[in-house]
């Protein structure tokens, strides 16, 4: 006999939860601190559940695996018609190889919802710091190609001197897969940098209306849209 679902406590000592957002994450940490910083910014009766991977777990970062976790999620709680389950992935090897209409036609048929970046997902995060026109369009391929230099992706290495040079004590620290809070959330305007993320991302996306970014680009606006304003949707 299968177990009951878990009914989640939608109620607070002052507000009623309207809508929970569960974000399975192909990444154990950096996705994680994202999504947490912008609990700060949402309205008060929102709610985030990231559910990253887990190695402990024998979790996997392929596309199929996070999506288990989206089902896992959802068979044991009872999620309203209102609340919405995302896959934040990247385009790698394992996405690759799979049937991508097959699999954005799996999700859908799931009500699943798939925020993708080409190549990953520290070129939110880019976004968050450069506008894309910054960069040559000999960088954007290397960003998108973003092979690596010495122990590190070449984005990663872009994000690092980016960072550095918005640093109030101007050290030099680079990317080292966290996000930090007073970068990309500064206390003066928390969203004022997520906002110029938006911007830079929907540059890139602009007219192509794919399932998912097929050349340089992120589909993670769509998702911190709505998390920012969930009413407007």
């Amino acid at each position: 006999m299968s177990r009951e679902k878990e009914n989640f406590e939608r109620k607070t000592a002052y507000i009623e939860l309207e809508k929970i957002f569960v974000i399975a994450c192909e990444g154990a940490k950096t996705e994680k601190q994202y999504f947490q910083y912008i609990g700060t910014c949402v309205e008060s009766n929102i709610r985030i559940e990231t559910l990253p991977t887990n190695s402990k777990n024998n979790d996997g970062t392929d596309p199929d695996s996070v999506k288990k976790r989206l089902d896992k999620y959802k068979k044991e709680y009872n999620l309203n018609a209102n609340d919405e389950m995302w896959l934040v992935i990247d385009y790698d090897k394992h996405f690759a190889k799979k049937d991508a209409v097959a699999f954005c036609m799996e999700l859908q048929k799931e009500s699943y919802q798939m925020a993708m970046s080409n190549p990953c997902f520290e070129l939110w995060l880019l976004l968050h710091l450069k506008r894309i026109d910054e960069f040559s369009s000999q960088e954007q391929d290397c960003i998108f190609e973003n092979q690596k230099q010495g122990n590190k992706n070449y984005i990663d290495v872009v994000l690092g001197k980016a960072q550095d040079e918005i640093r109030a004590d101007g050290k030099i620290r680079g990317y080292n897969k966290v996000v930090h809070k007073d970068i990309y959330f500064p206390p003066l305007d928390k969203i004022s940098r997520i906002n110029h993320a938006i911007a830079n991302t929907k540059l890139l996306d602009a007219k192509k209306q794919e399932d998912y970014p097929t050349s340089l680009g992120t589909h993670v606006y769509k998702l911190v849209e709505k998390l920012l304003n969930p009413a407007s949707y």
